[in-house]
């Protein structure tokens, strides 16, 4: 692996993960959405349910992009607000599974339309701004997820961008754990919290 490389994809996908933030019932609801177009996030559908059920007001919603923070957890980037876009802001989703809440699922699968995703469309489209405030000649453009991931299989080691518990970017990783027979689900060690 060249170290190069992976700090330059690294940063590369950093400035493509955003912080997905929204208040409902009084408290906040957070997690982490990543570009998948120019004005398209992809989340899991649990993230923004109560949007969906109408609970909450998809005009509140804010996505932070380039929300960092220094190694001692102190944020120096509070990042750049976008919201979504108007009355079109959900362009897809699919439910998760009841399968999802057990510990074990033993042979238990969610069906191919329990995927726990939705497609969410963002207003000023981000992907095709810079990244950060930065508006200078030659600053580089935030871009999106363009590529299939690789087939996971059980102890390839996986890394997750997220932002936890509503807090600045970070990085886990560790191994995959099982994938079930339908091939809808991963399981794995790294902590998402």
């Amino acid at each position: 692996l060249d170290p190069t490389q992976w700090r330059e994809r690294l940063a590369s996908l950093e400035g493509q993960v955003c912080h997905i933030e929204y208040p409902v019932d009084g408290k906040e609801a957070t997690g982490t959405g990543f570009l998948v177009a120019p004005d398209v996030v992809l989340t899991n559908d649990h993230v923004i349910a109560p949007l969906r059920a109408g609970d909450a007001d998809p005009a509140k919603v804010r996505l932070r992009f380039d929300f960092k923070a220094l190694p001692d957890g102190k944020a120096v980037q509070s990042g750049v607000l976008f919201e979504l876009a108007g009355a079109e802001w959900l362009q897809d989703w699919s439910p998760p599974s009841d399968v999802d809440r057990m510990r074990d699922p033993g042979a238990s699968v969610p069906t191919p339309s329990e995927l726990d995703y939705a497609l969410l469309r963002v207003a000023g489209a981000p992907g095709n701004q810079t990244l950060g405030d930065k508006t200078e000649p030659g600053a580089p453009k935030r871009g999106w997820i363009t590529e299939l991931a690789p087939s996971l299989d059980v102890d390839a080691l996986v890394f997750i961008l997220q932002h936890p518990d509503g807090a600045p970017i970070g990085m886990a990783g560790d191994r995959i754990t099982a994938v079930n027979s339908n091939r809808t689900r991963v399981r794995y060690r790294t902590n998402t919290e």
